[in-house]
């Protein structure tokens, strides 16, 4: 493989206006075969497109209907983007394997992905509920592991009939490939938090008889947006009438939640001053930066009640604020919806915890997660990469 093959895996865009199938054939022997050279090259080059690119490559080869592998990896590839781990299937069966096209999987998520670029052909429900039950037995799970239909035309009228003829809706969902761009595409503009996880759950066979759960996924989506929309804006990574852009489209019920966190966070600062001393805004554009009379620079943020058993409370803390704090000094301060308390961290201790916390890294954003978990005598401080959480009692505060 020589250097402009290799440049055009790093940066896609090189490949320019080539079809898709065009791409294939310029990159290793030019073939799609179970652990080969080209198909390693070739997952390679789909995971650094962006979804856009992925969008069109769906669309040439759907319309086309003829190439299964290229369908099947673009899919897999949809997977990776969306927040899974991914195990590729094999493209052509084998004696005794498991014939899934994909194995995804994120903490207790797990989905067994199978792809058609259309509904022409029978499916054979009852095989795909045996890749389930071999896969249980072999990553030893505690159950049965959906399964989900990825398929390229929009009309899955037929397949749906299969679904339901069979008596195997709890088990089985579907899902056009167009469906799935969409959803990560919103998954790609949230900040990995509570609703990310509720959006990819959304794949999953569920009975929408009683409709709780689509109400809070919908709730934790407005604030969600709302809370990365302002992350986003007090990182610097917007221009300055961002504000009033997003004023003017927030519907009313976020701006409700925004007019929430603002007026908590008033507490919170009125309530810091007592061992801070006096505070004045530190930035124009963050609603979140205040500094002391000595230059310290504390963010203040807040976080909705999630009704979720893992964590109740979720926040992202921005990779640009270290900068400020290495320079400056000060700390961080977190308010929760329906405390009369709220928590505040020297800048040292906040960058000690980072190193056990989850993170994302995406251009222009970086940020880490931290997640609070409440029990009936504390709430901790969830820490991703350490055998323990952290008792935040310590650093409470009352308003």
């Amino acid at each position: 493989m020589g250097d402009i093959e290799r440049e055009i895996i790093r940066n896609p865009a090189m490949a320019g206006e080539k079809s898709i199938k065009q791409i294939v054939q310029i990159l290793g022997d030019g073939k799609l075969l179970d652990g080969g050279q080209t198909t390693f090259a070739f997952r390679d080059f789909l995971y650094n497109c962006d979804i856009e690119r992925l969008e069109d490559y769906t669309k040439e080869i759907v319309t086309d209907s003829s190439d299964g592998k290229i369908f099947q990896d673009i899919v897999n590839t949809i997977g990776k983007k969306i927040g899974f781990e991914v195990e590729h299937g094999l493209y052509q069966g084998k004696k005794n394997a498991i014939g899934f096209d994909g194995y995804w999987s994120q903490d207790d998520l797990n989905l067994i992905v199978e792809c058609k670029t259309t509904d022409a052909y029978r499916i054979s429900m009852e095989t795909l509920l045996e890749y389930s039950r071999r896969i249980r037995k072999e990553k030893n799970l505690s159950v049965e592991p959906p399964v989900l239909l990825v398929v390229g035309r929009v009309d899955t009228g037929d397949i749906e009939a299969q679904i339901r003829g069979s008596r195997a809706d709890d088990r089985i969902s579907v899902i056009g490939a167009e469906s799935l761009l969409m959803l990560a595409k919103s998954i790609s503009e949230l900040s990995d938090g509570p609703a990310s996880k509720s959006l990819k759950s959304m794949l999953f066979p569920r009975d929408y008889t009683r409709l709780d759960g689509l109400a809070a996924l919908i709730t934790n989506l407005i604030n969600e947006a709302q809370q990365t929309s302002i992350d986003q804006a007090e990182g610097g990574l917007l221009p300055g009438d961002f504000d009033a852009e997003i004023a003017n489209s927030l519907s009313s019920d976020n701006q409700r939640l925004s007019a929430s966190a603002d007026e908590l966070r008033e507490r919170m600062v009125a309530a810091a001053t007592v061992d801070l001393g006096q505070l004045e805004k530190g930035n124009s554009r963050s609603r979140a930066q205040y500094r002391t009379q000595s230059g310290e620079v504390y963010y203040f943020i807040a976080s909705k009640r999630y009704e979720r058993t893992d964590q109740q409370f979720w926040y992202s803390v921005q990779n640009s604020w270290s900068s400020e704090w290495v320079q400056h000094g000060g700390g961080l301060a977190i308010g929760l919806e329906g405390k009369r308390h709220f928590y505040m961290f020297n800048f040292q201790q906040v960058m000690e915890w980072t190193k056990s916390l989850n993170e994302t890294v995406r251009p222009g954003r970086q940020y880490w997660h931290m997640a609070l978990k409440e029990s009936p005598d504390k709430i901790e401080l969830i820490l991703n990469k350490s055998e323990t959480n952290q008792d935040l009692r310590d650093f409470e505060r009352y308003l």
